[in-house]
Order: structure tokens, then C-alpha cells, then sequence
């Protein structure tokens, strides 16, 4: 499932990043240039406005609160999390890497605490499942 997140919800993307959904964040404001994005690379649309037409492929999240915006696209959809395979600032897939591959280029108290690493080829960033993650799995179960 893919999705196009509209500028009144950059949380939200950021958070269905983390859970590994691919999920794309335009700032643009022209609901026209959104709609076109959206159906041209057969995206749902997560959205705040109702000015929107109503269609099955554009949800009208209704909370103004992350939290709860985030489960209703998971109940919507019923979709079950792949976390930590996406960056989080620009969607690529991430590749693995070995923990010597990080050496260096993590926090040394990273590098001791995990084995566990992604990497963003497109952004040169690396990934480990640390508080965002386990804060995540938190809100996801309820915490």
C-alpha cells in the first residue's frame, strides 16, 4: 500500500515511514496538483481537507492528534508494520549492513549497544532501532 500525505499531516507520513510503509509528504497546497500526484503513482491520499471529492482512494483523517491519525490509517487499511526498512526523510527502501560496516560513522554508544543497522544510499544515513523505534511499538500497542 502506498500513500500521498497532503501538508497538514507531516507527522503522520513520518511516523508510517518508521513503520515501513511507503508514504511520500508533499508540502505543495494546490488540492489539484495533490489529486494528479496521487493518481498518477496510484497513492492513497491521507489528508485533513474535505474539500477533497470523496473517493475510496482519499481518507479524511479526522484527529488532529498523531497518535490517533496513526491508528486510523491502520485500521482503515488493515495494514501490518514492516519498521525499520524505510529513511525517514525520503522513503527509499533501506539496504542492511553489517555492524562493522557502521564503525565510525554511528555514535560509539550505538555502535556498542546494537547489531542491527539500515543504511539510505540516496541520503547517506544510517539507521538502528533505537527510542523512536521502541516509542513506536509503545504507541502501536496502546502505551
Amino acid at each position: 500500500m502506498r500513500f500521498i500525505v497532503d501538508f497538514m499531516l507531516g507527522k503522520l507520513a513520518r511516523e508510517l515511514r518508521i513503520l515501513g510503509f511507503d508514504t511520500i509528504y508533499v508540502r505543495a497546497t494546490d488540492r489539484d496538483e495533490i489529486l494528479r500526484k496521487a493518481l498518477a503513482e496510484k497513492r492513497i491520499l491521507l489528508t485533513r481537507s474535505h474539500a477533497f471529492p470523496k473517493r475510496e482512494d482519499i481518507l479524511v483523517i479526522n484527529s488532529e492528534y498523531v497518535k490517533e491519525q496513526l491508528k486510523e490509517v491502520m485500521s482503515t487499511f488493515k495494514l501490518k508494520p514492516k519498521p525499520f526498512t524505510r529513511c525517514l526523510v525520503c522513503n527509499t527502501l533501506l539496504q542492511s549492513v553489517k555492524k562493522e560496516a557502521v564503525k565510525g560513522k554511528v555514535p560509539f554508544f550505538v555502535y556498542q549497544n546494537h547489531d542491527n543497522f539500515g543504511y539510505c544510499k540516496k541520503c547517506d544515513k544510517f539507521y538502528w532501532e533505537g527510542s523512536h523505534y521502541k516509542n513506536m511499538l509503545e504507541r502501536l500497542k496502546g502505551g
